[in-house]
């Protein structure tokens, strides 16, 4: 199985910082800055983490507070998932909001949806991958596999620890047998595998086309080192496939890390999905607050 999982002994993970929505908005302030990009996962950092994914579902002050800052003129706002787009498009319900799905092989942005061509071509792949892990799986309790349509996830939480093995050999005679140890990747989640087309686009690939989007950029192709002058990004993740993103965004923008501690490549951290609903309000009031000095 080490030659199937991804590795990531070169990340740039350190211990992170702990810190409160008040110290955060305190390093937002010192930045001056024309427009806020805000890049925010769903499950674990919007919603706590639920044993059923489909329980994970977004309180009214929060869906108030991101339509509020949707719809800021100084503000874009994307919410990224290892859900689908449809999935999240639903759970969410803000209209203006960038939706980026399938850890980043798909976005939703101004009514179009871009799909990784990569994704796309292994969709047959992954359903072969998805139907051989549920004939070897049937008899574990509490497994879940769910299929993405571009990615597929197993979840893990609800069963026993010494199961886990069995998972991941079962994964890798699948492959094993359809041949596709050399074209999709297994990925660490929480209590989950991420099974995704190899080289296919991740939630930092996503991340920095967003970036370069908003910066007037018709095509994102670049190395991004700087964007758009006075404008700052704010990027919060509880989960692995979130170190991409916060790995591959330049080093001034401000990266939280959602959850306990330990090892990240984020610069800060908040103790939970509470920590950021409270972020956000500040956020929203420092901009109201700016519009009145102004006007």
């Amino acid at each position: 199985m080490s030659s199937v999982l991804r590795k990531e002994a070169n990340r740039q993970a350190r211990p992170m910082k702990l810190a409160t929505p008040s110290f955060i908005l305190h390093k937002l302030e010192q930045k001056e800055f024309h427009l806020l990009l805000l890049l925010l996962d769903y499950d674990g950092t919007l919603v706590p983490i639920q044993r059923n994914p489909k329980r994970a579902i977004l309180s009214e002050s929060v869906r108030t507070l991101l339509h509020v800052l949707a719809h800021h003129p100084r503000v874009r706002l994307a919410v990224m998932s290892g859900r689908s787009c449809t999935d999240l498009k639903k759970l969410v319900q803000v209209p203006d909001v960038i939706y980026v799905g399938n850890h980043g092989a798909e976005i939703w942005m101004n009514n179009r949806i871009f799909i990784d061509p990569q994704a796309k071509k292994a969709q047959s792949l992954l359903k072969a991958v998805h139907k051989g892990l549920a004939t070897k799986l049937q008899y574990l309790r509490g497994i879940l596999i769910e299929d993405k349509g571009l990615t597929l996830t197993v979840h893990y939480r609800n069963m026993r620890k010494g199961r886990v093995k069995d998972i991941k050999a079962a994964l890798a005679e699948t492959l094993s047998e359809l041949g596709g140890e050399t074209k999709l990747e297994i990925r660490q989640g929480k209590k989950s595998l991420e099974i995704r087309p190899l080289g296919a686009r991740t939630k930092g690939d996503a991340a920095l086309w967003i970036v370069r989007m908003s910066s007037g950029e018709s095509a994102p192709s670049r190395p991004c080192t700087t964007w758009r002058s006075k404008a700052a990004v704010i990027a919060i993740g509880d989960d692995r496939t979130d170190e991409d993103m916060f790995l591959d965004l330049p080093s001034n923008a401000i990266t939280i890390h959602v959850g306990k501690g330990g090892q990240s490549s984020a610069r800060f951290r908040l103790k939970s999905s509470r920590s950021v609903r409270e972020l956000l309000a500040g956020v929203e009031r420092l901009l109201r607050e700016s519009n009145s000095n102004e006007s």
